[in-house]
């Protein structure tokens, strides 16, 4: 990439998934907008983002990390990317809308990238902005955050896979993921995305039905014999 291939990106969240994929957007030189609130924006703002990581630490100063409460102060950006929880899409959907408007310059408007768990947001989102929007998207990253704009990734190797939802969507998701690529993030791009949401949805119900019946974790469903 030159300076030209540079990107506008609002991150919609900044705990562990936001953090982690925005950190390394970020760190490839990329403009990141992060949306957050309370002591994770506070942080963000005079401390910035911190990444440990076996795949490479992310230190991204205080005056150089964008961030705000409010999406309408960021204005028209390229990529989109929902991190909050699967229960948060509903109620900030609408709130999206001045990051994917044209911009005033001209050029194309915005695409919005969930990466929830479940199937349900990239429906939520398209309500509120329009289904030529809203790409299918999810994640898999083993990660925690520790403290506020503070990331710890675990192991294994984050990924996204995301893609289109509608035949006018490919060139958006292609810029998507190649952008992702280049910025070391391992992302498929995928030709029935719907189906890789449900196959993740069928994985990870499994053991949230079981460890929620049995109230333990999942060292704990591996130990004992009737769960394992």
């Amino acid at each position: 990439y030159n300076c030209e291939d540079m990107k506008r990106i609002a991150v919609i969240g900044a705990g562990a998934v936001g953090g982690y994929f925005g950190g390394r957007l970020a760190q490839r030189g990329h403009q990141v907008f992060f949306v957050a609130r309370g002591a994770t924006l506070q942080a963000l703002k005079e401390r910035g983002l911190r990444v440990t990581s076996p795949a490479g630490d992310i230190a991204l100063d205080g005056t150089k990390v964008h961030a705000s409460a409010d999406p309408a102060e960021i204005g028209p950006v390229d990529f989109v990317l929902v991190a909050v929880k699967a229960w948060q899409v509903p109620e900030l959907a609408a709130s999206l809308a001045p990051l994917v408007k044209a911009p005033s310059t001209g050029g194309e408007a915005g695409v919005v990238l969930p990466l929830q768990n479940g199937v349900d947001a990239a429906s939520q989102l398209a309500q509120a902005l329009g289904q030529e929007r809203v790409l299918g998207g999810l994640c898999r990253l083993l990660a925690k955050q520790t403290a506020p704009a503070e990331i710890l990734h675990m192991g294994g190797v984050p990924e996204v896979h995301l893609g289109a939802l509608t035949p006018g969507q490919t060139t958006a998701a292609a810029a998507l993921h190649a952008t992702l690529v280049d910025a070391g993030v391992r992302c498929e791009l995928c030709a029935d995305v719907v189906s890789a949401l449900w196959e993740k949805l069928a994985f990870i119900a499994t053991f949230a039905g079981i460890g929620a019946a049995a109230r333990v974790t999942l060292d704990g469903l591996r130990e004992t014999p009737p769960t394992r």
